[in-house]
């Protein structure tokens, strides 16, 4: 592991981490900046964005080895989906243990797709697959007629798209499974690459003839294929103002007019290095350079109009770079090399605003054009304030792409029971929208009445009490940082929080004294709970800002004592409102009460059940579980639509 400390300048290596294979797949980021990509060594590995260091790996024997070299894809409740050489695709909770696997034919290089629904698509050899995300049950499946490496890509009415070996270009209807009509396309060679959508619904797919294709969705040719250099690996970006960057083998990156399909110019990756491909996917960073790799082992930033980037580009990395670059928000780029490493690199610059910015469009990796985003939320003050302190107004932004005009907003305090606060103007597709009504907790959906185009995470804010002595905590919003000295940021020296690390089983501390923190970093998400010590003798109050994690929610409660929260920002009764399993055997629960004392509560079936009543909790209120016979898993099938 290598780190640096100081503020870089941009393409600096920030950190650098080590497998123990090749990585040719493809970083998916998620709202709190871990990164999750997979090796040619069989495993999928969860790091760190700061320093690149392991937060956990998963891996399961296979005789013999099997590489992960798809990109992965996060769902909307955290769930990571990676397809395996070994033919089947996997589910990963986010703590990096196996949720499911589904067996659908052996090769790996194809990513999965996501739905609007969460429903998963995935190519196996030659068919398409449609899975629940729920246990990974094959919904339909879609037949070719050669085998497929092309990751397919979702349109704005929820078409699926994607290339085959057969030489045709695909649309399949998911309500029918079913080609659309006027689909497939006939192209003249194999077609690996996968398709980027246009704002304009125009699907955009290289091809082994080494030519870039262009269709409407009605499947009529929007423009004359252009020749390129040569077969073609990459798959088309897409940048701010419409141009369309592919690569082509041997070694040269195009720049294209959507509009008219005119080679605007050409880059090349290597003068001297014939045997120099392109296979990386160019991403477009918000200020138009463009990064992309290359098989001369060497990681490119290219200005809009064709130029090298100043300042010491391109870099030189050692091995391959089959890997896409993904672009974090604050302008990190990450990549794979061919020689084990997974690199950070310095930006400045978060990803572009754009129809499809990079492979698989969005850092998640949905790969599907209809998203509404809910994000960059402020409320002051942040972390932990007095609670005779009267909170700011919410703000966060929205943002649509494909962009439209206006967008339908609703508010909820319990994400049940939802009302409209009006419609929102989007000029340029994005707005900051502030909401002046002061709550302890409130939620948002957006959606276009017009269509089925719609938020896909909803987000909110969940202010608590923390009354003097002990707490119990938990944060039920996945925030884009869930660790407790940013959450609890502003509190009083003597602050004290306490989390089992359920790997030793040892209580850890982080303790604020002397204006500094010192113990773990730990951090503090849904589905978690912890300890507070508030240290003074007036009440404090906490703000927790984040999504709300929708889809196959599985909370899981091992042999004996841990401390748990819901997954869903509610508040009720544990069992019949928060639908905690109670099962057949007898179990206990523990909580904290305003007094810093602990209250008990018994579950005995053959008693009648809870005595001396069924447990109630707040919002952002944990709990302990006393679970001495039978492993739990806390499931919540949840949707706010």
């Amino acid at each position: 592991m290598h780190e640096d400390c100081d503020l870089p300048p941009q393409g600096h290596t920030n950190w650098f981490f080590t497998a123990a294979n090749a990585v040719y797949s493809s970083a998916a980021i998620v709202a709190d900046g871990t990164l999750y990509i997979g090796s040619d060594d069989g495993r999928i590995y969860a790091l760190n964005p700061v320093n690149g260091q392991k937060i956990w790996e998963f891996y399961e024997s296979w005789s013999p080895p099997q590489n992960f070299r798809s990109a992965p894809t996060v769902g909307a409740d955290g769930t990571i989906y990676a397809r395996r050489a070994n033919g089947y695709l996997y589910a990963i909770n986010w703590d990096g243990t196996l949720k499911w696997k589904t067996s659908i034919s052996y090769d790996s290089w194809p990513s999965p797709a996501l739905g609007r629904d969460g429903t998963i698509y995935v190519p196996g050899l030659t068919q398409l697959y449609a899975i629940s995300p729920q246990n990974g049950t094959i919904l339909w499946n879609f037949p070719t007629g050669n085998t497929i490496y092309s990751s397919p890509a979702i349109g704005a009415d929820g078409t699926i798209y994607f290339g085959g070996m057969d030489t045709k270009l695909y649309a399949v209807d998911p309500a029918t499974h079913l080609s659309k009509a006027g689909w497939p396309k006939t192209l003249g060679g194999y077609v690996a690459s996968s398709p980027a959508i246009g704002s304009d619904g125009a699907i955009y797919v290289g091809c082994y003839d080494g030519k870039l294709y262009a269709y409407n969705a009605n499947g009529t040719a929007k423009w004359s294929p252009i020749q390129l250099a040569g077969a073609v690996d990459s798959s088309p970006a897409i940048g701010p103002d419409g141009t369309i960057y592919v690569g082509s083998q041997p070694y040269e990156l195009y720049a294209i007019n959507p509009t008219t399909g005119q080679v605007n110019w050409t880059y090349m990756t290597s003068t001297f290095v014939t045997s120099s491909f392109i296979r990386s996917t160019p991403a477009v960073a918000a200020d138009g350079t463009i990064y992309m790799g290359g098989d001369e082992g060497r990681i490119h930033a290219i200005l809009p109009n064709g130029m090298i980037k100043p300042g010491g580009w391109p870099r030189y990395v050692g091995g391959v770079v089959f890997s896409s670059p993904t672009i974090g928000r604050d302008g990190t780029i990450y990549f794979g090399t061919g020689n084990s490493k997974v690199y950070g690199f310095s930006g400045v610059s978060g990803l572009a605003r754009s129809a499809w910015p990079m492979f698989r469009r969005e850092p998640r990796h949905f790969a599907n054009l209809a998203s509404i985003s809910l994000h960059s939320a402020v409320r002051w003050p942040a972390g932990v304030f007095p609670a005779t302190t009267t909170p700011s107004p919410f703000q966060f932004s929205i943002t649509a792409s494909p962009s439209v005009s206006a967008v339908s907003l609703d508010g909820s305090s319990d994400c049940v029971g939802w009302s409209s606060l009006g419609s929102v103007a989007l000029p340029g597709g994005t707005t900051n929208y502030v909401d002046r009504v002061l709550m302890d907790q409130r939620f948002y959906r957006v959606s276009v009445t017009t269509s089925s185009y719609r938020s896909l995470n909803p987000f909110g804010y969940i202010t608590r009490l923390l009354t003097p002595g002990s707490s119990l905590i938990a944060n039920p919003l996945y925030g884009t940082n869930n660790n407790v000295r940013t959450l609890f940021s502003g509190s009083p020296n003597g602050t004290i929080i306490r989390k089992v690390n359920e790997t030793s089983g040892v209580d850890e501390q982080a303790t604020f004294s002397n204006d500094a923190w010192s113990g773990p970093d730990f951090t503090l998400r849904p589905g978690e709970a912890a300890i507070f010590s508030n240290p003074g003798s007036a009440s404090l109050k906490v703000t927790f800002i984040g999504e709300v994690l929708q889809g196959n929610l599985v909370n899981r409660i091992p042999i004996g004592s841990f401390r748990r929260s819901s997954m869903v920002p509610q508040a009720g009764r544990l069992q019949t409102d928060l639908q905690f399993p109670v099962g057949t055997d007898t179990f206990s629960v523990w909580s904290l009460n305003s007094l810093g004392t602990w209250d008990s509560f018994s579950f005995d079936p053959d008693a009648g059940g809870w005595a001396p009543v069924q447990p109630s909790f707040g919002f952002a209120y944990g709990f302990q579980v006393d679970n001495p016979t039978v492993v739990k898993e806390w499931v919540r099938n949840f949707s706010v639509w």
